[in-house]
């Protein structure tokens, strides 16, 4: 789907009462049918040929990887850069001291720089490696999160999924606990990362593709946008804790499949995920 224009439209009922309402044009790449939204939305799909606006491309992340490895270089060249620049602050701000000459201490911090980018990606590669290989979703993702007493967190969660996953205890105080617990196990199930990584491969693609304006771009095609709130600000995709579990079922639906609360008492909750 491309974006063409915005318009307004001025409708009066009997009584001669008029409003003005905004909304938004888009054409389909495919079938060429354009289709009107509210002014800050963005279609799920075409109405004419049913071509979803973000497409899934679930065996490659050719646009994710890109993406990933590019940001990974920068980090590397700005982290050398301040070396260069301020290496009193570089060592201050990585918690580094070394001994020698001022460009003995700069070659040291550099080589430590080079050491931590090739180490990250490795594990970047591992990682999209691992999803990529990861099988189809199944029939059904249980989530069971278990609350103990704490004597000093008062109740903390702990979540468990039907694969075997255990996660942590989740302690403190002042954010979402039961979020944190469920991200731990959504983000414990490979074939729901896949489906995550998926999505945002193809909206990686069509940002990269759109003819839209920069800003709009970046309103209706960011991360944000179409996967939803809760999905990371990193380089790859995730689940974030302290969201909200209705966060982490939002997202859910936006790849496609079912959230569902089962049970909730102040000892269990369970949460189950299905395809439509």
């Amino acid at each position: 789907m491309m974006y063409i224009e915005r318009k307004d439209s001025t409708q009066g009922d009997k009584y001669n009462n008029y409003k003005t309402k905004s909304f938004s044009l888009w054409r389909c790449d495919h079938c060429g049918k354009t289709t009107s939204t509210g002014y800050d939305d963005v279609p799920s799909r075409c109405g004419g040929c049913g071509v979803g606006m973000i497409e899934y491309h679930p065996k490659s992340f050719k646009e994710l990887r890109k993406a990933g490895l590019t940001e990974l270089e920068r980090q590397f060249n700005d982290n050398l850069k301040r070396a260069e620049d301020d290496l009193k602050e570089a060592l201050q701000w990585e918690g580094k001291t070394y001994k020698g000459t001022e460009e003995q201490q700069r070659e040291k911090l550099k080589r430590w720089f080079e050491k931590t980018f090739i180490k990250a990606r490795q594990e970047f590669n591992q990682q999209i490696k691992a999803v990529e290989d990861a099988s189809d979703f199944g029939n059904q993702l249980v989530i069971t999160v278990e609350w103990k007493k704490s004597y000093m967190w008062g109740h903390n969660p702990r979540a468990y999924t039907n694969y075997g996953f255990v996660g942590s205890s989740i302690g403190g105080c002042g954010y979402c606990k039961h979020s944190t617990s469920t991200a731990e196990a959504l983000n414990s199930h490979l074939p729901l990362l896949r489906l995550l990584y998926a999505k945002e491969d193809a909206r990686l693609r069509a940002f990269n593709r759109s003819k839209l304006k920069e800003e709009d771009k970046r309103k209706f095609l960011s991360r944000r946008a179409i996967l939803g709130y809760g999905a990371g600000y990193g380089i790859l995709p995730s689940f974030e804790g302290g969201v909200g579990v209705s966060s982490h079922g939002r997202i859910v639906k936006n790849l496609g499949l079912v959230w569902r609360d089962i049970t909730s008492t102040s000892k269990t909750d369970v949460h189950l995920i299905t395809k439509e």
